[in-house]
């Protein structure tokens, strides 16, 4: 994400912080293919689009939250990955197929699950990108 797009969202997210609604589509725009792209990378289609609009319910409802001091894009992407998170275990309950993820190793904590590997590695890279 370009920097005037992050810059962007984090002006709509304190006014919508604030109070102001008429932030909220423009933030939405800017958030929605974000996500999408994001749980896409974790997720079989559907639940990716399931994870994705449930992290911006979960967003617009708390906004009133949202501490300007922090990243509104960091916060976002902590959202979603608790959903992603969520899907997964859901999935593992209904015992459902797993889905295609990559195979990651962490020698630096042996305590991480590979998931966790995961969503951090890519959590870093949409920063990356986003910054």
């Amino acid at each position: 994400m370009e920097r005037g797009k992050h810059t962007e969202l984090q002006s709509l997210m304190i006014r919508l912080a604030d109070g102001d609604r008429s932030a909220f589509h423009p933030a939405f725009e800017i958030l929605w293919p974000i996500l999408r792209r994001f749980t896409g990378r974790h997720l079989q289609p559907q639940e990716a689009e399931d994870a994705s609009q449930e992290a911006l319910v979960k967003i617009f409802r708390q906004v009133a939250r949202f501490d300007a001091q922090r990243s509104a894009m960091a916060w976002a992407l902590s959202v979603a990955g608790f959903e992603i998170r969520t899907a997964r275990r859901r999935r593992q309950r209904r015992r459902e197929a797993p889905d295609l993820e990559r195979e990651t190793t962490s020698l630096a904590d042996p305590a991480r699950t590979p998931e966790e590997v995961v969503l951090i590695r890519d959590l870093e890279e949409t920063l990356r990108e986003a910054l």
